[in-house]
């Protein structure tokens, strides 16, 4: 629902870019699969996910925007080089996260 109202409200509306409307939203701990449900809504609304330098920054404030930036990583379309270290540097996650980490890493190989 969260995905859904944010892809659908303009950046007047929610008073920001929704990308960062959404990690606002995010509390100490939500689940990585939650959070990758909402990201590919809003990515599906037409928002495109932010540029490589606004993830890297992002992943700085916090391990759960850490994991965050590299779910963001996975959804963007675009050659992720310059986030494979932030990648490679991120919190240890559960399974999903772990597989994702393993698939973008693989793709930069």
């Amino acid at each position: 629902m969260v995905g859904i109202l944010i892809s659908n409200l303009s950046s007047e509306d929610l008073g920001e870019e929704p990308w960062m409307a959404f990690i606002h939203l995010l509390q100490k701990q939500e689940s990585l699969d939650i959070i990758l449900d909402i990201a590919e809504e809003i990515l599906r609304g037409g928002n495109p996910i932010p540029e490589d330098s606004w993830i890297i920054e992002m992943s700085k404030q916090s391990t759960l925007w850490h994991q965050t930036a590299v779910i963001f990583c996975s959804l963007a379309n675009r050659n992720l080089t310059n986030c494979k270290e932030m990648v490679e540097l991120a919190p240890v996650g559960g399974e999903l996260f772990e597989r994702i980490r393993a698939r973008i890493l693989a793709e930069q190989n």
